[in-house]
C-alpha cells in the first residue's frame, strides 16, 4: 500500500492529528499495526514530520545498520535517524498525538497538511510545503524533467 495525495488537516486542542481515510487502508486491513514512528525531516525549504508505518520503519532502520556496518558517515546517518524517533499509536478514532517538542521541530501549528510520499507520509506546515512545491518548480526547471535525457558520456559503456 503506498500513501498518495495530500491531505490539509487541522490538530485538535490536545495536539492530536487525525490520520486522512485515505491513509487508513493498510491499517483497517491489518498489513500494518497501528504504532507509528515519527521523524523529523530537515529539508532546505523547512523542516517537516516523517511518520513511518512499523513495516517501513523496520526497512529504514536495516537499511541503515547495513550502511552503519561500512562506513563512519553511514554509522553517523543511522545514530541520528534512531536518535530522533518517537513511537505513538492511534487511537479508536485515528488519532495520534505529537508531542509538542515534535511539533516545534518541525515548524507545525494547527494546521498542517499531511502528503503520502509511496510507503511513508510527511506533515508540513502549509507555508513549508508551499516553500518546497515552489523550490521543486524551480529544480524541475533547471533540470528539464520533462525532456530529461543523460548525455552519452553518462552512461556506461560495455565492459563498464
Amino acid at each position: 500500500m503506498l500513501f498518495l495525495g495530500r491531505s490539509p488537516q487541522v490538530l485538535d486542542a490536545k495536539n492530536r492529528l487525525c490520520l486522512p481515510a485515505a491513509f487508513r487502508k493498510p491499517f483497517l486491513s491489518g498489513e500494518e499495526s497501528r504504532t507509528v514512528f515519527l521523524t523529523i525531516d530537515r529539508e532546505d525549504t523547512g523542516a517537516c514530520l516523517e511518520v513511518f508505518p512499523a513495516r517501513s520503519f523496520e526497512q529504514k532502520s536495516r537499511h541503515l545498520a547495513a550502511l552503519a556496518e561500512r562506513t563512519p558517515e553511514g554509522r553517523r546517518r543511522r545514530n541520528k535517524f534512531l536518535s530522533e524517533v518517537c513511537e505513538v499509536e492511534f487511537d479508536g478514532q485515528w488519532r495520534i498525538l505529537l508531542p509538542a517538542v515534535w511539533l516545534q521541530a518541525a515548524g507545525l501549528t494547527r494546521d498542517v497538511v499531511v502528503v503520502g510520499i509511496g510507503e511513508t507520509f510527511k506533515l508540513y506546515h502549509p507555508e513549508t510545503l508551499k516553500a518546497r512545491d515552489r523550490k521543486d518548480e524551480e529544480d524541475a526547471g533547471r533540470l528539464n524533467l520533462v525532456d530529461f535525457t543523460l548525455p552519452s558520456s553518462a552512461v556506461p559503456g560495455p565492459g563498464a
